[in-house]
C-alpha cells in the first residue's frame, strides 16, 4: 500500500490517492532511482473495511507517508527495548512508551525539521519497523496481537535523546 500525489496531466491540482503498487521490489529505491511507479487506486482509505483495490492506475509523482496526518490518532513508540553490541544500555524492566506528534510524519526523502531547541544536542536517527495497527484493540491477547496489525512499514526515528538519558554514574 502506497500514499501518492498523483502525476496526473489532466487535472489542475495534483490529487492524493492511495493505491497498491504494481512494481514489486523495494519502492524506496526505485523512488530514489527516479524509475516510474503505478498503482491501482484504493476505493477507500486502507483502513476502511470497505477498501478495494481498483483498475485505475495512477503514476507517482511523489510518495507521501503511508497514512495522511488525519487519519492517524496517535504515533506511539517503545524505547530502549535492544542495544547494540558491546553498549551499555541497561534494557528497562518497564517497557519505556513514547508518543510522536503525527506532524513529524513525511514521506520518503522529504527532509526532517529538527527543532532549534534540539540542534546541537544528541540527536539519534534510527530506522525502525512500525506496525499500523488496522483496527480498534483493547486487552488482547499475545496471541491475537497480529490480527490487529494492519501492514508495517519502516520510519525514521528521529530523537533528540539526550535528555531522555540518566546521566551516567559510574
Amino acid at each position: 500500500m502506497v500514499h501518492i500525489l498523483s502525476a496526473r496531466t489532466d487535472v489542475p491540482v495534483p490529487q492524493v490517492y492511495y493505491g497498491e503498487p504494481v512494481q514489486a521490489g523495494d519502492l524506496g529505491l526505485l523512488y530514489h532511482a527516479k524509475a516510474p511507479i503505478t498503482a491501482h487506486v484504493l476505493s477507500a482509505s486502507p483502513l476502511s473495511p470497505t477498501c478495494t483495490i481498483t483498475s485505475t492506475l495512477r503514476t507517482v509523482a511523489r510518495l507521501l507517508s503511508p497514512l495522511a496526518p488525519d487519519e492517524i490518532k496517535t504515533i506511539r513508540g517503545m524505547g530502549m527495548q535492544f542495544a547494540a553490541p558491546g553498549a551499555k544500555v541497561v534494557k528497562p524492566e518497564v517497557a519505556v512508551l513514547f508518543y510522536k506528534p503525527t506532524t513529524s510524519l513525511s514521506g520518503p526523502e522529504d527532509p526532517i525539521f529538527i527543532p532549534a531547541s534540539a540542534r546541537g544536542m544528541n540527536n539519534d536517527y534510527e530506522v525502525e519497523l512500525c506496525a499500523v495497527i488496522g483496527k480498534k484493540a483493547l486487552n488482547v491477547s499475545v496471541a491475537d496481537a497480529l490480527d490487529y496489525v494492519g501492514w508495517y512499514c519502516t520510519s525514521n526515528d528521529v530523537s533528540a535523546s539526550t535528555p531522555l538519558r540518566p546521566p551516567d554514574r559510574s
